[in-house]
């Protein structure tokens, strides 16, 4: 079952049972009404009387013409297999006809919709799937034939909507208000198996499932070996990403510019709330429960296939992403281990969801409990007791009472024993950046490697503390099948990787050196305004000391290793060596964190604003004169952290672009600065609205940064789930559009959805984009838009973008301007000169200058010129950036 109010269905049985509540609750809302509008009335169990004033001869005729026009709801084609689980269903059978018969008598052409017919064929297509998966298994073989059954309605149900479609057509009716093809072929196809092949079963594959493999195709253990994969895949993902972006970026469309809102509506029924935020009474009769999916006893089977199917899919699609990055592809590795643990937390996700919608049905769930055990690792242990005498095994009973003793006062006094940083400072790194399972795994492996030495005293015969050690690790908690999947993607991944595994630690060191060296060199600068901020930067400075640079399991394993008598030292950076997701998150954390530090290192004074009118003055007096400027790509970058309504990039896009223009717009800026008891920062800079990168910045920073405190949760954003991470990188990138991201449109799009649920189903004139439904989704597709999203941050995006190198940048132009004008602007600034803060006025100065001359013309304004050879020579000389 979906979270509350979630946006995003993330597994296939999730999706599956999504779509078929919809078209369900559609069946019995649209059976209902037009009963009612044809002037009959439906009873509660879905039964249509005739009208009390219509005449008895008339109406015996024309009830024994519709009889012989009603076509059975099994499908023509299909065998119809009786057996007594089959029987439970007759009610449900019954209902189901009388409905759709009093749909087709009495359906216009825009009361068949064609999404509602999308959604039918996506829950027979399923269901289909899941009874030629169970048809061999004679242990189910009832069950499998009451689910055929069910097969067989849908399709006889299938059938005759469509027959009812075409006949519309035939009589050259146009449906009205309903949802063109073309807008939701890839909307509704949540569950198109990539396995499947072209044609089987009638139906075709989804175009945006390129990146997996062909039916029946298996990931190769030899990794690095798979060169034609590689290559096939690498071009596979390339096309897919270019199709994600000519979507999202195009501008044009009248969906995302004007009825992006239509679109937005909650997946899950449970949590809709009403216009006074409270849930809607549930006002179905008892008797509609039979119709209810929730209540299908078939769920069990569902909910097995359909996971295998998400893990498989998901499996063989990561392991080919770190085969290209072996390979040299064009994957990001910081944005691989990002997607890849978001894949863990899929599988962890899907689980808990499914069980609690199964244990919310009150059902067992042997099926569940057969896998989980079966698939559950476990250790053969060998017991040497047949060569103990009497005493020796007394000894080993005392042994290892000794071991537990240990191990749990180690357990409640842990905080001596981990090192370089305490258990709760550890377990707050493990809770925001992975699954612990890995810390465990690497621990075992640790374990599995050392050989222990030689005891002074003889060893009993046949026992082993790793033996040991490693069954207790195993036995000591249930696994489910999320930790299992998890662990065999993580092998998947060392052997795709190879020797190479190592590179990604290495990547990590150096980036943890960078840091602390940025952190260092920029603690001197934090004084005056930004002193507040030394604390910040030199606690992270030691934070990434001790995660990057530093083993922080290495106390942890030493402390294990006494407990069990182990008296050796545990190698350092075994985790971060052999597990590359946990050292390229760290990495990843590390970028994210002192990303967001330099943001607000370089807010408190807006310094770098200051540089990038002064630069784009500069250029476009240059233009006007025919000189080359050479571009500033960090500068750059940094102007599109900001939207185009914006006040700073307003005062920077004004046309036609003249140099005075842009110097005077922030001369008005300047005048909204507040007062100097509160943060010097202008209200209109403080106020921006930030692009859609920051926002995605901010959600990244909420589940991976392990440092200081979490970002204050967005309040037109609460309706995202415990997943909520994943959730706002699809929304914000879905909807990246400036305009579309203020806080009033997002809480515009909450309340619409909300009063379409509490009106009992989506607007009618909705028109979805293709791939961006909420039920339409595919696992597969949120990795892709989680891969592609984090991908371009990090390549020309914000997280590419060194705040404190470009501050140093732009303090130095502010210096080398200031130079220049020393003269005309007569002292102004003397006195002052050293501090950088001071500089912030120069677009001031230098405009007031232009004021003086009287002119605009860049050919005959000295001053111009000299700004224009200033910053050209900076660019030059000091960054090393050339005309290309």
């Amino acid at each position: 079952m979906p979270a509350p109010n979630q946006v995003f269905a993330y597994g296939t049985y999730e999706r599956y049972k999504s779509t078929q509540r919809i078209f369900t609750q559609w069946l019995k809302d649209t059976a209902k009404r037009l009963a009612s509008r044809s002037g009959t009335g439906s009873d509660a169990s879905g039964t249509v009387v005739g009208a009390a004033g219509a005449s008895s001869d008339k109406s015996s005729t024309k009830e024994k013409g519709r009889e012989k026009e009603n076509i059975p709801l099994e499908d023509r084609n299909a065998s119809f297999v009786a057996s007594e689980p089959a029987k439970i269903h007759e009610t449900w059978i019954t209902r189901m006809e009388k409905m759709v018969t009093t749909i087709v008598e009495n359906a216009g052409p825009e009361d068949i919709p064609d999404e509602q017919i999308i959604n039918l064929k996506v829950v027979l297509k399923s269901r289909k799937e899941v009874s030629k998966f169970y048809a061999g298994d004679e242990t189910v073989k009832a069950q499998n034939a009451s689910h055929q059954q069910i097969i067989d309605v849908f399709a006889g149900v299938l059938h005759r909507l469509e027959d009812l479609k075409s006949r519309f057509r035939g009589n050259g009716q146009t449906p009205q208000g309903t949802v063109e093809n073309n807008h939701i072929t890839n909307r509704f196809e949540p569950l198109g198996s990539p396995n499947r092949n072209p044609g089987s079963d009638g139906e075709t594959s989804s175009e945006g499932e390129g990146f997996t493999d062909n039916a029946g195709s298996t990931v190769h253990n030899n990794g690095p070996k798979d060169n034609c994969r590689r290559k096939q895949q690498t071009s596979k993902r390339a096309s897919g990403r270019t199709s994600s972006s000519t979507v999202a970026d195009d501008s044009s469309s009248p969906f995302v510019r004007n009825e992006w809102v239509d679109g937005f509506h909650f997946i899950n029924k449970e949590n809709e709330l009403g216009p006074d935020n409270e849930p809607e009474p549930d006002n179905q009769p008892d008797s509609d429960n039979e119709l209810d999916p929730d209540n299908d006893p078939l769920d069990d089977y569902m909910f097995i296939y359909c996971f295998f199917e998400d893990f498989n899919n998901i499996r063989k699609y990561i392991s080919a992403l770190w085969q290209d990055y072996y390979n040299g592809g064009s994957v990001h590795l910081n944005a691989l281990a990002v997607t890849t643990n978001a894949a863990f937390g899929l599988f962890s996700h899907i689980e808990e969801l499914i069980m609690t919608d199964l244990q919310k049905q009150g059902r067992a769930q042997p099926k569940f409990e057969h896998i989980t055990n079966v698939l559950s690792p476990r250790i053969e242990v060998y017991s040497p007791q047949g060569d103990l005498n009497e005493g020796q095994q007394s000894d080993k009973t005392r042994a290892d009472e000794k071991k537990k003793r240990l191990a749990r006062a180690l357990g409640r006094h842990p905080s001596e024993e981990w090192g370089i940083v305490t258990r709760p400072e550890r377990q707050q790194l493990t809770d925001r950046l992975i699954n612990k399972y890995m810390l465990e795994a690497a621990a075992t492996r640790v374990l599995k490697n050392i050989k222990r030495p030689q005891d002074k005293s003889p060893r009993l015969p046949g026992e082993t503390h790793l033996l040991s050690s490693a069954e207790e690790v195993l036995d000591s908690k249930t696994l489910g099948l999320s930790d299992i999947f998890c662990m065999q993607l993580h092998i998947d991944i060392r052997v795709a990787l190879g020797h190479k595994v190592g590179n990604v630690f290495t990547t990590m060191q150096a980036t943890g050196r960078t840091v602390t060296q940025t952190m260092e060199k920029h603690k001197k600068n934090a004084k005056g305004s930004r002193a507040s901020l030394f604390r910040l930067l030199d606690d992270w400075q030691d934070c990434c000391q001790k995660t990057l640079l530093k083993d922080i399991t290495l106390g942890g394993k030493n402390a294990v290793f006494k407990a069990l008598d182990i008296d050796v030292q545990a190698p350092e950076f075994v985790l971060q060596k052999e597990d590359p997701v946990w050292a390229g998150l760290l990495d990843f954390g590390a970028k994210l964190v002192s990303n967001d530090l330099g943001d607000q290192f370089a807010s408190v004074v807006p310094l770098i604003e200051a540089a990038t009118y002064l630069y784009c003055a500069a250029k476009a007096a240059a233009v006007k004169v025919d000189i080359g400027l050479p571009s500033w790509p960090d500068m750059e970058i940094f102007m599109n952290t900001h939207t185009s309504d914006s006040v700073f990039k307003i005062g920077l896009l004004q046309s036609p672009a003249l140099p005075f223009t842009i110097l005077s717009n922030w001369e008005k800026m300047m005048a909204t600065f507040v007062t100097p008891e509160l943060p010097v920062r202008s209200k209109a800079i403080a106020g921006r609205e930030r692009s859609y990168e920051i926002g995605i910045r901010t959600s990244l920073f909420n589940r991976y940064s392990w440092f200081g405190e979490r970002k204050q949760a967005n309040p037109s954003q609460s309706h995202l789930s415990n997943q909520g991470y994943l959730d706002e990188v699809i929304f914000r990138r879905l909807l990246k559009k400036d305009k579309l991201l203020s806080n009033a449109n997002i809480k515009r799009a909450v309340e619409a959805a909300r009063k379409r649920s509490a009106a009992g189903g989506r607007a009618p004139e909705m028109r979805p984009r293709p791939g961006q439904g909420s039920d339409g989704d595919k696992s597969l597709e949120l990795l892709q838009i989680l891969d592609d999203t984090v991908t371009k941050l990090l390549d020309g995006g914000v997280l590419s973008l060194d705040y404190f190198k470009l501050w140093d940048e732009s303090v130095r132009l502010l210096r080398k301007v200031n130079k220049a004008f020393a003269e005309d602007f007569n002292g102004k600034l003397s006195g002052v000169a050293g501090v950088p803060d001071c500089f912030v006025v120069l677009p001031m100065l230098v405009a007031e200058e232009l004021r003086k001359r009287a002119t605009e013309d860049p050919a005959q304004c000295e001053i111009l010129g000299r700004l224009v050879d200033t910053v050209k020579k900076f660019l030059e000389e000091e960054l090393d950036l050339h005309v290309v």
